[in-house]
């Protein structure tokens, strides 16, 4: 059955790869312009091709520090003492997203009658590919660690054991969130990035192993299959390191609201020393709740067919 569910996960990936274009759908970006030309130049830029850009008017200094923080991908400054207007990208796209963002942007400058000069901001932060790899690792580890659990133990079939394996998953999260905090610090990141990256990571390996341990409490071996696909088949923007904003189709509206999406959203922040979108933050603990809901209806469950054998 595992073996079932991994094969499924590499046909769904090969599929939604070959199917990935460089056309965002919804990429964040500021613009900042007199009055007079913001409000329809970002209206142009969302009425593109069935909204690209999700474009905001904002003012210069706000702009530049959401996009050195992660919160956009680009920052569009319009000069009305010349016809030619500046798109600056964020150096931790990547060249798809750049690619798209930059013709959407021509695209919705040139309806105006103006022209786009394109230039890349260095906004620090390790390699693109980090974040991807960090939530891959740390999901990945979650499921592993409850994995092996159920393997060895078997379901917990009381309250106070399902309490005792929930804290042996809090105090693996906490670790690896410390690791993860600490090679960071070694890496030279800011404090804020320090703690990020110790807060996402704790808590995306608690969410991936107490999801997978109430989901093996409540189907058993069908349980980690299912787990397998939740944290495998759908992390489709983490196991092709595509930009969440290229995604097509149901993947670009799941994604924010998945595990995986709204942990690779606040590590893209948090790698350029931003805190990530609070929704995203607020997604994973979510997530945590549903695994304490899922896993009392798994001991509810085997409670009922007990008293039946009995």
């Amino acid at each position: 059955m595992l073996l079932g569910a991994l094969l499924l996960q590499v046909a769904v990936v090969v599929a939604v790869s070959v199917g990935t274009s460089d056309r965002p759908r919804a990429a964040p970006v500021d613009v900042v312009a007199p009055p007079i030309v913001a409000p329809a130049l970002a209206d142009r830029a969302q009425a593109q091709s069935g909204g690209p850009l999700a474009a905001t008017v904002t003012d210069r200094a706000t702009a530049l520090s959401d996009l050195d923080d992660g919160t956009v991908v680009a920052v569009v400054l319009v000069d009305l003492t010349a016809d030619r207007d500046r798109l600056l990208l964020s150096s931790s796209n990547g060249a798809a997203l750049d690619r798209g963002v930059t013709r959407a942007a021509r695209q919705a400058s040139q309806a105006l009658g103006r022209t786009l000069a394109v230039e890349h901001r260095d906004v620090g932060g390790p390699d693109r590919r980090v974040p991807f790899l960090v939530v891959a690792a740390a999901l990945v580890g979650g499921f592993a660690v409850a994995g092996v659990t159920t393997w060895l133990q078997g379901p917990a079939d009381s309250f106070a054991a399902g309490a005792r394996r929930w804290t042996r998953f809090a105090a693996v999260s906490l670790a690896a969130g410390l690791v993860a905090g600490g090679v960071a610090a070694l890496c030279g990141a800011g404090t804020s990035s320090v703690l990020g990256w110790a807060a996402v990571v704790a808590l995306l390996v608690l969410v991936a192993s107490t999801f997978t341990n109430a989901l093996s409490g409540l189907w058993g071996l069908g349980g980690l299959a299912a787990a397998s696909a939740l944290f495998g088949v759908t992390a489709v923007s983490v196991l092709t390191l595509t930009s969440p904003y290229l995604l097509t189709g149901p993947w670009a509206v799941a994604d924010p609201w998945l595990a995986h999406g709204a942990g690779l959203r606040i590590a893209e922040s948090v790698a350029v020393g931003g805190l990530g979108p609070a929704r995203s933050w607020a997604v994973l603990v979510a997530w945590a709740g549903l695994a304490a809901l899922t896993a009392s209806v798994a001991r509810a469950a085997r409670a009922r067919e007990t008293a039946r054998a009995a």
